[in-house]
């Protein structure tokens, strides 16, 4: 974490709560350690919701495999996120089959096997993780390398579409067998060009071999808005013609957008995404109650929010 740069306006506070830092060196900004996202874990319907929760148009590319035990899961994605162009790595592990929640927020239609609920890795399950983004072959930026569990990186006030992105990705595993298994993964998927020098596994994301949802049909409606949305944000930005995009010195008013990646978006998200399921309703609803008990205030008081919300909508 930079340590000459502090949130002091009221949109860079807003930034620092929605989990977020400001690099001056890159004008980038950059999730922090211990996010309030941290505590949510992962699910699919996050990918799937993007667009309409934080108008991300991305693309995503998971990897599968099991290790000590545990189902993991590192994801990439790059794309375009609101009125910045970014990138992430996260890596994840579900320890425990959770029938209600992998089926729920896990489901996966294209992929049965992998519909799971994945929680954030603790500490000391983090990997150390690199990566460079670039546009149309220039460089934006770069990040790490950094132990972490979602290592993120976002440009404010430029525009782009997926496919002119490129992602170059360096992960360090130091166990030989948790290494064999995610490089087997990266393989399995058809990648080539993958660079292993010791405990390090480099290769680029370019073109996602992986189901997008942002490509699914019944998508294209929100996809198109998120990107006349995202426009009508971005142009702002360059008619500023700023020197950078420090959060201290941006307008307020350009704080909605982290409004919108807070505690509250997540639980309108979720209930638009639980609203197809029929049966056993009150069951997932203690499920998931179950598995967040240990969310302390804020949370706390978001979380009882949320099912107050669930259930008069299934009422």
């Amino acid at each position: 974490m930079p340590e000459n740069w502090k949130p002091e306006s009221q949109l860079a506070k807003i930034v620092n709560n929605a989990g977020f830092y400001y690099d001056p060196a890159q004008d980038i900004i950059y999730s922090t350690m211990d996010p309030w996202q941290r505590k949510f874990g992962y699910a699919y319907t996050y990918d799937v919701a993007a667009p309409l929760a934080i108008s991300a148009i991305i693309d995503c590319e998971p990897f599968f495999f099991e290790y000590d035990g545990k189902h993991w899961m590192i994801e990439l994605w790059k794309g375009q996120y609101g009125f910045e162009t970014g990138a992430e790595i996260g890596v994840y592990v579900s320890r425990k089959d959770r029938p209600l929640l992998d089926s729920t927020l896990g489901n996966r239609p294209h992929d049965p096997e992998n519909s799971r609920f994945f929680d954030c890795v603790a500490n000391n399950e983090r990997l150390e993780m690199a990566f460079t983004l670039y546009h149309k072959g220039q460089k934006l930026f770069q990040r790490g390398p950094d132990k972490h569990w979602w290592l993120t990186g976002f440009r404010w006030g430029m525009q782009a579409e997926p496919e002119d992105l490129t992602l170059d990705v360096s992960l360090t595993i130091p166990n030989a067998t948790m290494k064999s298994a995610f490089v087997a993964a990266v393989e399995n998927l058809g990648y080539q060009g993958i660079n292993i020098d010791g405990d390090k596994v480099a290769f680029t994301f370019e073109k996602p071999k992986t189901h997008q949802p942002r490509l699914d049909p019944k998508c294209s409606v929100i996809v198109s808005a998120a990107r006349e949305t995202n426009k009508k944000m971005v142009d702002p930005f360059k008619r500023m013609d700023l020197e950078n995009h420090d959060p201290n010195k941006l307008p307020d008013e350009f704080a909605e957008y982290f409004i919108m990646q807070g505690p509250e978006q997540f639980k309108n998200n979720f209930i638009k995404a639980m609203q197809g399921v029929e049966e056993d309703l009150d069951e997932a609803i203690k499920a998931v109650e179950r598995h967040y008990k240990k969310i302390t205030s804020p949370f706390s008081k978001f979380w009882n929010s949320l099912l107050s919300w669930f259930k008069q909508l299934f009422d």
